[in-house]
């Protein structure tokens, strides 16, 4: 008898997992790297000095894990859909070479051999009622390669930045889960993860900040039309402030979030927190926020909408 035979949700919760890290690490280099050059860049203008920029960062063991990680992810995600049928199916090898069953006549799941990371797309596509795109299996073999290359020769031979991954992993989840929806995965990942403690009484939920952070660094990364194919954001128009966004910033955040635009019916949309806005709604709201604002530079000196709203939070935490 074999047990410990595992499920397609399981599968699938292992295959997201991974993907947002690797995500996490690629996001958090791309972060660093920006906020490096705009200091060189604001040394330069203080000093009037030139300042030399390091040596591009092309590559670091940190960005071939997050290759490793998007293999991987990917891998057992494709087994997921085929699981989805049967888990079964996943075995590979004659039963000749199967592992013996123990003394009580039971064989782990994970003492058989299954299916070759290389044979997963084909199995899929004849298996499963929902064949990969063919640009998906091209990507899968990339990955596949540039991820043996890690771990069977040297991770020297591997050069890729942290915005070809960021590129490779937003590929890669618009082709298996539907385009224009990483925001909404990774914000059920993050909600998921961030858990309030009774170790800390003082929690808050930053996942709407951490989105934000995020979107602002692909923003500086991406051009405009992979920020309209994964995003749906158009570069070519004005940012408006989400007041959904600003409501929710932890008592830690500062920034300004604007990320909402205005739609062809008139109606205002966040690309982050997908909050939509009626057009009469936004513009009471945008009336009642410079209303708050001159009352804030009133009394704190406050130039912004996020100021302002510091502000309030601080009026709030001193009434008391």
């Amino acid at each position: 008898m074999i047990v410990g035979v595992p499920t397609s949700d399981e599968l699938h919760s292992t295959a997201v997992g991974w993907l947002n890290l690797a995500w996490e690490i690629a996001i958090r280099d791309l972060s660093n790297s920006q906020d490096i050059e705009e200091y060189q860049s604001t040394m330069e203008v203080e000093d009037q000095t030139k300042v030399e920029a390091p040596a591009a960062k092309i590559w670091s063991y940190e960005l071939n894990n997050a290759i490793s990680l998007l293999q991987q992810s990917l891998e057992i995600e494709l087994k997921a859909r085929i699981a989805e049928v049967s888990p079964f199916l996943l075995i590979a090898g004659d039963p000749q070479s199967w592992p013996k069953p123990d003394k009580h006549g039971q064989v782990d799941f994970s003492d058989f051999r299954t299916l070759d990371s290389v044979q997963l797309c084909r199995t899929c596509n004849v298996v499963s009622d929902r064949p990969l795109p063919p640009q998906f299996v091209t990507l899968y073999g990339n990955v596949r390669k540039a991820r043996n290359k890690i771990a069977h020769l040297s991770a020297a031979n591997v050069r890729a930045s942290s915005g070809e991954i960021v590129r490779m992993i937003l590929t890669a989840h618009g082709l298996l889960y539907g385009k224009g929806t990483w925001l909404e995965f990774r914000r059920r990942h993050l909600t998921i993860e961030a858990q309030p403690s009774e170790v800390y009484p003082d929690y808050e939920d930053s996942t709407n900040d951490t989105l934000n952070h995020e979107f602002s660094s692909l923003l500086s990364e991406l051009q405009p039309s992979e920020l309209r194919e994964f995003f749906g954001f158009d570069s070519r128009k004005s940012g408006l402030t989400c007041f959904n966004c600003l409501d929710q910033r932890t008592q830690w955040c500062d920034v300004h979030w604007d990320f909402a635009q205005k739609q062809k019916d008139g109606a205002v949309k966040c690309v982050v927190c997908q909050h939509l806005y009626a057009s009469a709604e936004y513009k009471e709201l945008a009336d009642e926020a410079a209303r708050e604002l001159a009352e804030s530079k009133r009394l704190y000196g406050a130039e912004t909408l996020a100021d302002a709203a510091s502000a309030t939070r601080l009026r709030g935490r001193q009434d008391d």
